[in-house]
């Protein structure tokens, strides 16, 4: 996550050779908490539970319908940007495919982690400045730059050759290079060309006024991220459609209100407002996260067999 993984699947998407579904899909952690706490809500018929292993029949044949217009000889695949550090994931993947080729992008964790919370500020999660954030909730931001754990864990279950690592450096600065190892990787003729074919995917920005964001935050939270939920929820089995009414009910006329307010006048201004240079990290803080993630993350190079400080020269 925030680590160039939407404009890569953007030009695997590109290749004529690919088939890919259009949204995340989550199958392998659709049920893990920990990543996905969004996928349990309550509703007037009580709280949603999705249960990966007990229900997996019906998993597995709603995961095989989203790649059932694929053509015949094409690679298929799909990019999920939890199941890097979902604690089920590598395992579920290794049960169902065991052959399967896995690409990961790692990007500078001091600067996916700032650019995380700046997610966050734009969907509405984050409700403090990064400092405080990082005082009070910092797994919220901090977990998905602990490659090492997250790598090790895959480790367990497939080869090192099923596994191509990715840099965001690299990927930025020569995009044609990085798409032509991976497509080789995969098994694909290295046919897109990546100046014309690349689009900036999920490109962030800080608001004109970070406070007033962060005060919307806390006043409309519970009411005004149904827009979004319902666009990270509405194709998942059991979570989505069949419920997502009970949902919208259950919020009442306040949330009704509270998010015509925010689609209409609220929405307008953050279009207006976005995107802007995110402001420098304080130099105290990123002196504690390049210390603390360095820490997190040791003895990544000998795991991936890449020399990690050739990117991040604070990793010692």
């Amino acid at each position: 996550m925030k680590s160039g993984t939407s404009s890569l699947r953007a030009l695997l998407d590109a290749h004529p050779g690919t088939y890919l579904p259009g949204t995340e899909v989550f199958f392998f952690s659709i049920d893990d908490f920990d990543e996905h706490p969004n996928h349990f809500f309550q509703t007037h018929e009580g709280w949603t539970l999705p249960d990966y292993e007990r229900n997996f029949e019906f998993y597995r044949d709603w995961y095989a319908s989203l790649f059932e217009d694929a053509p015949p000889d094409a690679v298929i695949g799909e990019g999920s940007s939890t199941y890097l550090t979902s604690r089920h994931a590598p395992g579920r993947m290794h049960e169902v495919l065991p052959e399967v080729k896995l690409v990961v992008m790692l990007r500078d964790p001091v600067s996916r982690t700032y650019s995380h919370y700046w997610h966050l500020v734009r969907n509405g999660t984050a409700l403090f400045d990064f400092e405080t954030t990082l005082e009070r909730a910092p797994e919220t931001i901090i977990k998905r730059s602990r490659y090492e754990q997250a790598l090790r864990r895959y480790l367990e279950y497939f080869d090192r050759h099923q596994l191509k690592i990715v840099f965001f450096q690299d990927f930025v600065e020569d995009p044609q290079t990085v798409i032509d190892e991976v497509c080789s990787f995969l098994g694909l003729p290295p046919v897109i060309d990546a100046e014309a074919d690349r689009a900036h995917q999920n490109s962030g920005g800080a608001p004109a006024s970070i406070q007033a964001k962060l005060l919307e935050n806390r006043v409309f939270r519970r009411h005004t991220d149904l827009t979004s939920l319902r666009g990270l929820l509405d194709h998942l089995p059991d979570i989505g459609a069949p419920q997502w009414s009970d949902l919208q009910q259950s919020r009442g006329l306040r949330g009704v209100f509270t998010t015509l307010l925010r689609n209409r006048g609220v929405a307008w201004l953050q279009r207006n407002l976005f995107p802007r240079d995110y402001p420098q990290m304080q130099q105290d803080t990123r002196l504690f996260l390049e210390g603390l993630l360095e820490r997190e993350n040791r003895g990544l190079s000998e795991l991936i067999q890449v020399d990690v400080s050739d990117y991040w020269p604070y990793f010692g």
